[in-house]
């Protein structure tokens, strides 16, 4: 499947652009709707993608939370009080 709309639009341009005839086959009539099903599911999958808000923000990793068992083990051997950390 072509997503490029542009790249779409070129492979739908006939050889002999206005001057071709619009003239499907059964067969091809036949085809045009399988494509169809192909590319509305597609169309609404992407749709729905977008639409939720959380695809669109910037995933953001958690900030690092500091080892207080370290920190407290470091200000003691200084002799220093830690602070209370709020978690």
């Amino acid at each position: 499947m072509v997503a490029d709309t542009l790249a779409c639009l070129d492979r739908a341009r006939p050889p002999d652009g206005f001057d071709t005839p619009r003239v499907l086959d059964d067969g091809a009539h036949r085809l045009a709707f399988d494509a169809w099903e192909i590319a509305r599911a597609d169309i609404v999958q992407r749709w729905n993608h977008l639409a939720d808000k959380a695809n669109l923000e910037p995933r953001v990793p958690p900030a690092p939370r500091p080892d207080l068992r370290r920190l407290r083990r470091c200000c003691n051997e200084q002799g220093d009080e830690p602070e209370e950390a709020s978690a």
